[in-house]
């Protein structure tokens, strides 16, 4: 059996794309990546970029606020505490000082610029609330002859009318006879003490020649005792 084999030839068909433009739809293939959806959905849109950075943005100036608000109360706390405590503190200075003045007024006394009686007044002058006058040796005394200074040195004082003055003191001597008792009693209605002896020495302010002086001659006296005489 003979087979032959026949050749067949074509001619080429009337096309109008060339090679470059082949090549070039060939790359256009190969790189360009059409907009499906799957590659739509790995990537975000422009309009929600801006707005997620402005949400973080938001976020992060909310934190910073409120951090700055923490901060500025912490201090303001700090800062009105360490008034509160100069306030304080101040206060109870000024209180002791108020107290230590009034202890000096009330226990002390006040601080007088005047000088009382039988002080030098030389530097300053006597008190005149207290009567006090600047004598010719310089000492604060009462200005008369018949004023003495009081037992409670508050200023001078003048005797009683017909009393005499001795060694700063009023001194009375009756003209009429009285008991022991009824001298005592007298001497207290002028808010006085009958003139005592004691075991060891006179009246501080008077000796037995100034008595004599004070007691015409030939006349009968006695001075009180701390205690009534005995028979014996």
């Amino acid at each position: 059996m003979e087979h032959e084999f026949r050749e067949f030839s074509t001619s080429p068909l009337p096309s109008s794309i060339t090679t470059d433009e082949i090549n070039k739809s060939s790359r256009m293939a190969r790189y360009e990546r059409p907009p499906t959806a799957v590659a739509m959905s790995n990537c975000q849109s422009p309009t929600t970029v801006p707005s997620v950075n402005s949400r973080q943005t938001e976020a992060e100036r909310r934190l910073l606020l409120e951090k700055d608000i923490s901060d500025a109360h912490e201090k303001g706390f700090w800062v009105c505490r360490l008034w509160q405590l100069l306030l304080t503190l101040n206060i109870t200075i000024i209180l002791i000082t108020i107290v230590l003045i009034l202890l000096l007024i009330f226990i002390i006394g006040p601080l007088s610029p005047y000088k009382t009686y039988g002080q030098s007044c030389k530097a300053l002058s006597c008190n005149p609330a207290h009567g006090l006058v600047c004598s010719t040796k310089s000492i604060c005394l009462c200005p008369s002859t018949d004023s003495y200074w009081s037992r409670n040195e508050t200023g001078c004082r003048r005797c009683p009318s017909g009393w005499s003055i001795v060694n700063g003191k009023c001194i009375f001597v009756s003209t009429f006879n009285l008991n022991w008792t009824d001298a005592i009693t007298y001497c207290k209605s002028f808010t006085a003490q009958l003139l005592t002896l004691s075991t060891t020495k006179l009246y501080s302010s008077l000796t037995l020649s100034q008595i004599n002086n004070l007691v015409s001659s030939n006349t009968n006296y006695f001075i009180g005792l701390s205690e009534q005489p005995s028979d014996s």
